[in-house]
């Protein structure tokens, strides 16, 4: 490939797939990524194989998951007969490809060849690459605390017209961590306006939540109630695929008991697909962010104390007093009965 091969005693690993280059004889030299590489996206390699007309045959892999192999499915992304000296090639990065460096084997032989082993004729060339992220819609949680940042591998969708949580959507070249999650607020064209916690977070209560959809979609919400950093705990995740309409949708939650209170952070996820995680690539939709204040649950919400003096009564109920709500509410809904009970026994009652 490209303007020649060398000889080598033994492969020369290096932790930039380097090692071949800096030997003093660099012919690492035949293949040119044309396009930046972007999970759900296409993008374009350039080769260069001297092996046109003699019936070579080229084969290519890209390790897109990290894992250190390059023989999962949908990593090869080239394996076809050498027509032309100079040639270009498409291939699809895999939606759920982990962002950041990664590795890319080219290998050109008589032979279809595997990423490993040996072969007569050819040569192979190592590559490091990068999978990035491209502009869509980010988080804007704190990082490295949560996954926001490309890094990070933090949330980011494609930004499909029409398609968005709220009112409106915006495109972000990466995730902008803030400490409070306003950084995709503070940024000139604040988007995040689809959720609304209309009651307070409270341990062990229910809290009411709006959502406002675009069109109708699916949802995935996480909520770090154990206050550590994370939305991997169990209970973390709020909302699995829940049905969103187009405009308003209304959500009960229960609160867990165990939630720790003070400022904790929520991360909620749109799209038409669903089963979306916290963090990674989305099709479309919109990524939101909230800092969630989640307050101590009270023994009750307020306490009145019996009039325990003799002309007092033990609840009061007549005008001018006022009647003490004093029960825990469990269930979402309206009211619909008020009974009032009272004890004057041994009180004296006025003239």
């Amino acid at each position: 490939m490209g303007g020649g091969g060398d000889a080598d005693p033994d492969g020369q690993p290096d932790p930039h797939a380097l090692g071949d280059d800096n030997d003093g004889n660099d012919d690492e030299d035949g293949v040119l990524f044309l396009t930046p590489m972007i999970p759900g996206q296409t993008a374009t390699v350039e080769v260069m194989a001297d092996a046109a007309g003699y019936g070579g045959f080229l084969s290519a892999w890209i390790d897109f998951d990290g894992n250190g192999v390059w023989e999962h499915p949908g990593e090869r992304i080239i394996g076809t007969e050498v027509s032309v000296y100079i040639d270009t090639y498409d291939f699809d990065v895999p939606l759920g490809a982990a962002m950041g460096i990664t590795f890319a084997r080219f290998r050109v032989s008589w032979e279809d060849l595997p990423p490993t082993g040996p072969a007569y004729y050819g040569e192979v060339e190592d590559y490091e690459v990068l999978i990035e992220a491209g502009p869509g819609d980010y988080g804007d949680a704190p990082d490295p605390t949560y996954p926001t940042l490309a890094s990070s591998n933090g949330a980011v969708h494609e930004v499909v017209p029409g398609i968005y949580l709220g009112y409106g959507i915006d495109s972000d070249a990466d995730g902008q961590p803030d400490p409070d999650a306003l950084g995709d607020d503070n940024d000139g064209n604040d988007d995040e306006d689809g959720v609304t916690f209309t009651t307070p977070v409270v341990s062990g209560q229910i809290a009411v939540i709006d959502v406002v959809a675009s069109v109708p979609a699916f949802l995935d919400a996480w909520i770090d109630f154990g206050d550590d950093g994370s939305w991997a705990e169990a209970g973390d995740q709020v909302f699995v695929s829940e049905t969103l309409v187009s405009g308003a949708n209304t959500f009960f939650l229960q609160v867990p008991g165990s939630a720790v209170p003070g400022e904790t952070f929520g991360r909620f996820r749109m799209s038409t697909a669903g089963a979306l995680p916290f963090d990674g690539p989305a099709p479309d939709g919109e990524v939101e962010d909230y800092a969630v204040v989640v307050e101590e649950r009270p023994d009750s919400k307020w306490i009145q104390t019996p009039d325990l003096a003799p002309t007092g009564i033990d609840v009061a109920a007549t005008f001018p007093f006022l009647l003490a709500d004093d029960f825990p509410c469990i269930v979402p809904g309206r009211i619909t009965e008020i009974a009032v009970w009272g004890s004057w026994l041994l009180d004296i009652v006025p003239p």
